[in-house]
Order: C-alpha cells, then sequence, then structure tokens
C-alpha cells in the first residue's frame, strides 16, 4: 500500500558541532555511544517511516528525514532483532530501503536519499545560522516557528518563492516541553534542527516540500 509522503509527514508530527560521521548505511563511525546503545526492534510489514518514528517515539533515538522527490511508502519492512546495536538496526534498515542511506551530524541520525534528492531542501538545510536563541520551552509548534522565522530561512524562502505551511494545530502533546538550552550560533539549518532533535523531547525532525510546483515547505518534529 503506497501513502502520500505529504499525510505521513503530517501524522508523524502528530505523534512524535556540524562535523560528520559518513556511515554509508554499512560501516563504523565514531559515534560510539550512540550507535552501540543496545535494543529490541519488531517492526513487521511496516513502512520506512515507521521504522523512523518508533526508533525516534519509542527508543528516543535523534532522527532527521531528507525525503526524496519521489518517496513514497511502502509496506514490507521486516526488522525482528533482539539486543542488537543500534548501527546494525538502521543497516537493516537502509538493506530494505536501499534509496537511502544514513550519517551521524551532531550526534544525529540524518538520514538522506541517495538519488532524486530535493535541491532546494539540501540548500535550505546547509543554509547558514547566525544564531537560533529560542525561549525556553516552546512546545514544539512554536519551535517550529521559531526556526520558519529565522531571517535567513525568511530570505531563502521569498528568494525562491516558497510558501510555509502551517501543521494542524489540533495536537495534544502528551510530553511537557522541557527546559532546555537550543541556543546555537555560527551553524546551518541542519544544526538547528539537529540540536532542537538531540536536546529536546522532540526526537524527529522531517523536511519535505510538496505542493503542484513544490512551492511549500512543511517542517514537522
Amino acid at each position: 500500500m503506497k501513502k502520500s509522503l505529504y499525510l505521513s509527514s503530517l501524522a508523524l508530527s502528530l505523534v512524535l558541532g556540524s562535523a560528520v560521521c559518513f556511515a554509508g548505511g554499512f560501516g563504523r563511525t565514531a559515534e560510539g555511544g550512540l550507535l552501540d546503545q543496545t535494543m529490541d526492534f519488531h517492526l513487521e510489514n511496516g513502512t520506512f517511516l515507521q521504522a523512523l518514528s518508533r526508533l525516534a517515539v519509542e527508543k528516543r533515538v535523534p532522527i532527521g528525514f531528507e525525503p526524496s522527490l519521489t518517496h513514497e511508502e511502502k509496506d514490507g519492512l521486516d526488522i525482528q532483532v533482539h539486543n542488537a546495536r543500534l548501527e546494525d538496526v538502521l543497516n537493516l534498515i537502509v538493506q530494505q530501503e536501499p534509496g537511502y542511506r544514513w550519517e551521524v551530524r551532531d550526534g544525529v541520525v540524518n538520514f538522506f536519499p541517495l538519488n532524486s534528492r530535493d535541491e532546494v531542501v539540501e540548500t535550505l538545510l546547509g543554509t547558514p545560522i547566525h544564531r537560533f536563541a529560542p525561549k525556553v520551552g516552546l512546545n514544539k509548534f512554536a519551535l517550529r516557528d521559531a526556526v520558519i522565522a529565522l531571517p535567513e530561512i525568511q530570505n531563502f524562502l521569498k528568494a525562491n518563492e516558497i510558501n510555509a505551511t502551517r501543521p494542524g494545530y489540533f495536537y495534544r502533546q502528551k510530553l511537557p516541553a522541557r527546559d532546555v538550552d537550543l541556543n546555537i550560533s555560527n551553524t546551518d539549518l541542519r544544526g538547528v534542527l539537529n540540536t532542537i532533535v538531540r536536546n529536546s523531547e522532540h526526537k524527529m525532525w522531517v523536511m519535505v516540500r510538496s505542493g503542484r510546483k513544490r512551492e511549500f515547505l512543511n517542517l514537522g518534529f
């Protein structure tokens, strides 16, 4: 069964240093503390997004997801492991979804497409950010708005004639917003998003464009 990425990412939004350690989907990285954690993980006939969201929500693994332009959610992903290292679980996921690879950036597992990558989103994620200094205790919607309101992001969106959409605000947040410091300077947008999911209770970000001309930007935590 195929599902639209936008609806899947919206559903996810309702449940849920710049150095790179590239794993290529199969290698070892220097992020041993993150990748060496062990877990039981069971998913039968699931989808790629279900696997990522369960890692984020149930296992508290910080994840960033940059979907491909042609991404479609398809059932059929099966993982049945006991006391497995996170690195092995990640490798099992991309073995069954070979259009993606993962890498660890800023202590966060980032998934990105090997083909049909959205160059606009890729460029946006690499946009330099002078400073991100949100108020303490913001919920995930207010955090999302604070990110979009950054002057560097506003300038990019206007220059590329892109509108930032707002998710439905009918979500009842299960976890209280923690008083954590999310301030970060001299980074890029990816670094901002990774800081949020690494340090806050919101453990996954998804960024994708939608619309007939891909004129809408969807950012969800």
